[in-house]
């Protein structure tokens, strides 16, 4: 259980340097200015007897505002209040506690009650609960709470009798009567009151549950005679802690959640529930939602979206509830998590934000996407989830255009020190979590978890993080942008490829095993002329078959045949409306089945691409889209890349040196890694040469028409004998191209890696001397001028008319190229 607290408080912490994607981010430097908000008051308490309220001090509180059956009353600046001067059998009190300025007042304490005869009042409760069945452990407890909370027994007859009106329900009344009947209940149901049953659950009921289940652990580890439910044992103890601890603001928190949905509640109208009933009306009498249930669907989710929305609760009930979370966060996990780094207050409007955010964005769900959606749920077709996922880029882009200045306050609650902070504290949770329970290793948790940050604070430099977090932000924008304006091509070219998985971009659908040997398979199709082929698997298969076709309900096709050898049999049929079909074969052949467009069929389609047509279209639009983003892509944001890469591989590996180094000794892993930081000191220095051969390499391929050349040569690869040499020479201009602009870098990598190879340890690990060193550098180099030379020979020779001479000197290419990879 302590593995899942420190994963889900791993998941908390970073849940505040996750920013959201936008077009732009603000200087890191704009950070808002959030205050820190001031502890509730807790532990309210009422002397009957001298008509006194008190509670705790709250650290930095210069006055404390007092208010009486919810109305403010006076202020005051110690922690009591004599109300000796008020009148009536039962008086309600609450406590917020007023903060200095740079700070923020507290949330509004949890309630506490005079009542004139406690005694009295708690007798009769005591037989109110007895009366409606509601069994606790400690009925003489839980009685006496609910009266500290100001909750009589005839409140709790009242909320009981409106309970159980509910059980007369006609549940056929229709919705608005239902909603009236539940609406009725609601109001009934005071706040104080749900407050006191609350707090008496979490106060009273809850604990003598939690020592319940640790008596069980406790006699299950006595019976057994070791330790198997010690650590099931501290979490519930440690949980008795924090309701010892903490038991107001778990009430608090709980009834901000009551609140909220109350709240919510009363904000349904007539025109909502009208809309409901009128749904549930045409659910009633079709199985398949038309546009105007769709349109329908679209205003109840509008306006339950406005509600959740509009009756968010504020800011301090957001730091009421994180604070008590985190309170339970560190009893649970006690020192193993530095919780401090969290600053609750900014949690807070992060989170307070974001759903703000989530909301934008289920308000941005309109019928078009809605539609798209019943679409893909009916067809289950290939087209049909494109255009859905057309529908879900066109939403991202317009949200995030919306939403910029929301995106960018988000993006901007905390510094980079305060993201690197909690950056490093949930990796630090997630490694340990994981690590640690997964090895069982022997070691203490806290040494454990020790060892592992100073690893990463070691080898990581958050730096990098930030920067290519940004560039990825922008990346993103930039890519969506380009796909949109290129009229989602791309998505266009990714289902004409996929088309193909299911036997040809021509099949609507296709089956080849349904029961046995015969196909089978049901389809949504729209009204049209549509073809059923059914075929042997094989060009062998030959004999006695049966074909069924059905639409709905409706036989179209029943033909009992013999199928030849290679024959295919063809069945036209039309829909006039929109209709689920369902074909099959029945027979001891092995069978396939499909269903094209009559316009496929005739051959009058317009879209007749092959794979590899198909293939190379989604190539160049893969090319179109990531060659912009390349060339735009700076020096720096690469360098992050690698040096990023290069951190996780020495965190890994001191955490690998942590766990296993006596036997990472004698498998020589120290040395790999010796080696292996001199290589990368390499890849740092001439980071700016391989930077400048990828930027090189993605403009050279996207130029001069090479994809399409290579598209040429590939359809002639089972025709032609000689598309292996055009292949070739393809490559050999594309070398002579890229060679041009970046001979310069390509030298400057080479005397890296000569130096690299001199190193005392890559001499030590490869036994080369100097000498053979210096033989390897003119090797290379030769290798390289030999290439570009022959390179030059055949660049212009047409692969579809070749003498023999000239397919020598294309192999000669051939051996030269690949020798500079071997």
């Amino acid at each position: 259980m302590k593995k899942l607290w420190l994963l889900l408080l791993s998941l908390f912490a970073v849940v505040g340097i996750i920013s959201c994607t936008g077009d732009e981010t603000l200087p890191t430097d704009e950070t808002v200015t959030v205050f820190e908000q001031l502890d509730m008051p807790v532990n309210l308490s009422v002397n009957d007897s001298t008509k006194t309220l008190t509670w705790d001090p709250v650290e930095d509180a210069v006055k404390y505002n007092v208010y009486v059956d919810g109305e403010l009353k006076t202020e005051v600046t110690g922690t009591s209040y004599d109300f000796s001067s008020l009148s009536g059998e039962q008086i309600s009190f609450t406590v917020k506690a007023i903060a200095p300025s740079g700070k923020l007042n507290s949330n509004m304490s949890t309630g506490v009650a005079y009542v004139a005869n406690r005694t009295q009042a708690k007798a009769a409760m005591q037989l109110s609960l007895q009366q409606y069945g509601l069994i606790v452990d400690d009925s003489e407890a839980f009685a006496e709470e609910l009266i500290n909370k100001g909750m009589l027994s005839s409140d709790l007859d009242a909320m009981m009798t409106s309970l159980m009106s509910l059980e007369t329900m006609d549940p056929s009344a229709g919705v608005s009567a239902i909603y009236n009947a539940i609406d009725g209940v609601m109001d009934d149901m005071e706040l104080q009151n749900i407050e006191a049953l609350v707090s008496a659950l979490i106060k009273v009921q809850l604990p003598i549950l939690i020592q319940e289940e640790i008596d069980y652990y406790q006699s299950r580890n006595a019976t057994y005679g070791y330790d198997l439910y010690s650590e099931d044992i501290l979490m519930l103890e440690n949980l008795l802690t924090f309701i010892e601890e903490n038991a107001d603001e778990a009430v608090r928190s709980v009834m901000i959640m009551v609140e909220y949905i109350m709240d919510i509640e009363a904000s349904i109208d007539s025109e909502m529930l009208a809309n409901i009933q009128s749904l549930m009306n045409s659910f009633e009498t079709s199985d398949e939602p038309s546009s105007q249930d769709i349109a329908t669907i679209i205003a109840i989710k509008d306006d339950m979206i406005n509600m959740l929305k509009d009756n968010l609760p504020e800011l301090e009930d957001f730091v009421m509830i994180n604070t008590t979370m985190m309170a339970m966060a560190s009893i649970m996990v006690e020192d193993e998590v530095n919780l401090a780094i969290v600053n609750v207050s900014k949690q807070s409007l992060a989170s307070k934000l974001s759903i703000e955010l989530m909301f934008d964005f289920m308000l941005d769900i309109d019928q078009a996407y809605l539609e798209a959606f019943v679409e893909v749920a009916e067809t289950e077709s290939l087209d049909s989830v494109k255009a859905f996922i057309k529908e879900n880029l066109g939403m991202i882009d317009e949200f995030l255009a919306d939403n910029q200045s929301k995106i960018d306050e988000i993006n901007n609650i905390y510094s980079d020190e305060e993201k690197e902070d909690m950056f490093v504290e949930s990796m630090v949770m997630t490694m340990t979590a994981n690590l640690y329970y997964m090895m069982n290793l022997e070691i203490d948790m806290t040494e454990f978890e020790t060892e592992i940050r100073t690893i990463f604070e070691d080898n990581f430099d958050f730096n990098n993080i930030l920067i290519l977090q940004e560039a990825m932000d922008e990346n993103f924008n930039e890519l969506l942008d380009a796909i949109i304006a290129s009229d989602y091509a791309i998505i266009d070219r990714i289902f004409d490829l996929a088309a193909f998985s299911s036997g040809g971009n021509v099949f609507l659908i296709y089956n080849d095993d349904n029961n046995g040997l015969d196909f089978g398979f049901d389809y949504y199709l729209p009204a049209g002329t549509y073809y059923l082929v059914t075929e042997g698997l094989n060009t062998y298969e030959s004999g006695f078959l049966q074909v069924f076709l059905y639409a709905g309900d409706t036989e179209l096709v029943n033909d009992e045949t013999y199928l030849s050898a290679g024959e295919s049999l063809a069945y036209e049929f039309t829909l006039t409306q929109s209709s689920f079909i369902y074909a099959f074969s029945e027979s001891d052949l092995d069978t396939v089945g499909y269903i094209v467009t009559e316009e496929v069929y005739l051959g009058t389609s317009s879209n007749e691409m092959t794979e590899t047509e198909a293939g190379f279209a989604l190539i160049k639009e893969v090319m179109n889209l990531l060659n912009p983003m390349v060339q735009d892509m700076t020096l720096t944001e690469y360098e992050a890349f690698i040096n990023t890469f290069y951190s996780i591989t020495q965190v890994q590996s001191a955490i690998n040196d942590m766990m296993y180094g006596e036997l990472q000794g004698e498998m020589g892993m120290s040395m790999m890694m010796v080696i292996y930081d001199v290589i990368f000191q390499m890849i740092q220095d001439t980071s700016e040469n391989h930077f400048n051969l990828i930027k090189n390499l993605f403009a050279t391929i996207n130029s001069n028409n090479y994809i399409d050349d290579l598209e040429t040569i590939v359809s002639e690869i089972d025709t032609n004998e000689n598309a292996t040499y055009g292949l070739m020479i393809l490559i050999s201009n594309v070398f002579i191209d890229f060679y041009a602009d970046s001979s310069t870098d390509i030298n400057v990598m080479i005397d890296e890696f000569i130096v690299l190879m001199s190193t005392p340890e890559m001499m030590a690990q490869t036994g080369l001397t100097l000498a053979q060193i210096t033989e390897l550098e003119t090797n290379i180099n030769n290798t390289i001028t030999e290439t570009i030379a022959q390179a030059n020979i055949i660049k212009d020779y047409d692969y579809t008319n070749l003498t023999q001479t000239q397919m020598t000197n294309v192999m000669a290419f051939a051996a030269l190229f690949g020798g500079l990879y071997y």
